[in-house]
């Protein structure tokens, strides 16, 4: 079922350089999840940051889904936090949620790899509801506009998942003036 959503929006999808959606807490990971499916399989490489789980049980969820996880890169900003290292090229692993700076720094490296593997690309934030726990929306919402630019200035599709009921309409609002599109799957 949300797999049949996530399709049929594809469109907006691939015509969108930065994409806003919205679903429900109880469907929001196997959208998450779907998402990333859904890029794979058409061929696409991608990085994913997440801030509330680590980049092992996000791996195992998506292996577990069949997603091609070869042609993934992990930003995780909570792993170090639980102690969890890495020696995986395709991992950087981020002292804190908060550390914006950090995040830019890290996102540029992955930038640069998944650049030298493939043209079609995409980044997963993953998710943006999880940002404002560890942040103001004034912060979050200037690290997601440095983040949004550099994703348009590589040719990236850049995804934010959101629960929509973490979300009042104020901030919607001011998070579409950093998307193309808002695709509400809430019933997915």
């Amino acid at each position: 079922m949300v797999l049949d959503a996530i399709e049929s929006v594809s469109d907006d999808l691939d015509q969108a350089d930065v994409a806003l959606i919205l679903t429900d807490q109880s469907s929001f990971r196997r959208v998450a999840d779907g998402i990333v499916k859904y890029f794979t399989s058409n061929g696409f490489y991608g990085i994913i940051f997440t801030a509330d789980r680590t980049f092992q049980d996000l791996e195992e969820e998506l292996d577990y889904h069949d997603v091609e996880t070869d042609k993934l890169m992990y930003l995780d900003l909570v792993a170090k936090t639980r102690g969890i290292t890495t020696d995986r090229d395709d991992v950087e692993l981020i002292n804190s949620p908060t550390a914006f700076n950090d995040v830019s720094i890290g996102l540029r490296e992955l930038i640069t790899q998944v650049d030298e593997q493939s043209e079609d690309r995409f980044i997963l934030m993953d998710s943006f509801t999880a940002y404002l726990l560890y942040g103001n929306l004034k912060d979050t919402g200037n690290f997601i506009k440095r983040t949004t630019d550099r994703a348009r200035d590589h040719d990236y599709t850049y995804i934010m998942t959101a629960v929509r009921a973490q979300l009042d309409d104020e901030t919607i609002e001011k998070l579409m003036t950093f998307c193309d599109t808002k695709i509400d799957l809430t019933e997915a």
